[in-house]
């Protein structure tokens, strides 16, 4: 069990708080491994929630899954922040496309980082999602009062305390990314049955989600030459307020000329209420995009892997505390507005924009 004080929205380096490290509620955290039997395929999962009484409907959660080459240890830095936020962080970590998966394809180079991101492990890790959730649900039913204990998840022994499975947030870094997408409804270049029937069990669960640095649907496997209608298309399906973060240095690490320009059209291609119905209140897309902020800057780790160092410019890794300061501050309300309901932070969010430095992006645009 950590031990921190309790979750406030504050004001401190840069003109913005360093949420989940100084001002971090109290949490526990426990690991597990899960299998699907049906797809044979284990899961390592890692769980982090607030410490203290469970409210009566079960923590508020987010599932969260890690880009190539990740592990269920990735995203730190945004886990500490959400947890002090009040919010249950369940992060996943992908056999397919982990740190294993890409060490045996012969390690972090851009050749070999794409020979995992391949369709079929884009497919593999939205069923992981659908298949865990639903394994929680069946857990809570039997043992909705069991003690959580940091052991192999079994369906007599789960690791977690109760957890809200409907109306969670969904979030992923890079490959995250693009399974977060996936998972809130975007469409594949071609009708895949697989991955409809996933979307479709998912979506009664869906509060909002959270991509960093997202990528354009025609950029991903199987998919061919990228264009605004061709990404409309794609992502017009998407109806869950999603929130977008990505900079001016956030490139492409397997080599596909993907540009910070190009993860910023994401935001152009979702469904807005102009272009659809009329909206839902109060709710939006949103864009954070930051000026030196590479690949690295929100993958959310406080050290950056000595491997990957030679990749980051000087600017983002002199600017990464202001950087991860000012995204778990934004990332932070965006849950506590989505799935706690809480007005203040959503008021907030709208004012994100007045304290960005000079170059820096906010946008808000009302969601489907």
């Amino acid at each position: 069990m950590r031990r921190r004080g309790a979750f406030a929205v504050g004001l401190a380096l840069g003109g913005w708080a360093v949420v989940g490290t100084a001002q971090a509620a109290t949490s526990s955290a426990c690991e597990a491994q899960w299998l699907d039997s049906q797809r044979q395929r284990t899961l390592p999962l890692r769980l982090d929630w607030p410490s203290g009484a469970v409210p009566a409907d079960g923590w508020p959660m987010v599932v969260y899954s890690h880009g190539l080459g990740g592990s269920r240890n990735g995203g730190e830095v945004w886990v500490q922040a959400w947890v002090a936020a009040g919010v249950a962080v369940l992060r996943l970590e992908h056999p397919g496309s982990n740190t294993a998966a890409v060490m045996a394809a012969g390690g972090f180079g851009p050749a070999a980082l794409a020979r995992t991101a391949t369709a079929a492990e884009a497919l593999a890790r939205v069923q992981d999602v659908q298949g865990v959730l639903a394994f929680i649900d069946a857990a809570g039913a039997t043992h909705a009062s069991a003690a959580p204990r940091c052991a192999e998840a079994t369906s007599s022994t789960p690791p977690w305390p109760r957890l809200r499975t409907q109306r969670i947030g969904m979030a992923g870094h890079s490959f995250g990314a693009q399974t977060t997408l996936s998972v809130l409804g975007q469409a594949a270049p071609m009708p895949w049955p697989d991955l409809l029937r996933a979307q479709s069990a998912l979506a009664p669960r869906l509060a909002a989600g959270l991509a960093l640095s997202p990528m354009l649907p025609a950029q991903m496997p199987g998919s061919s030459s990228v264009n605004l209608a061709t990404a409309r298309s794609a992502l017009g399906s998407v109806r869950t307020p999603v929130l977008l973060a990505t900079g001016s240095a956030d490139g492409d690490p397997l080599g596909r000329g993907m540009t910070s320009e190009h993860r910023a059209m994401v935001f152009e291609a979702l469904c807005t209420a102009e272009q659809g119905a009329a909206g839902q209140k109060g709710l939006n897309n949103a864009l954070l995009w930051l000026q030196d902020a590479d690949h690295m800057s929100f993958a959310g780790v406080a050290q950056t892997p000595p491997m990957l160092l030679r990749t980051r410019s000087p600017a983002a890794q002199t600017l990464q505390a202001r950087h991860h300061a000012l995204i778990t501050h934004v990332t932070a309300l965006w849950w506590r507005a989505h799935l706690l309901g809480d007005g203040q932070a959503l008021a907030a969010l709208s004012a994100v924009g007045d304290r960005l430095a000079e170059h820096d992006r906010w946008r808000l645009r009302p969601t489907c």
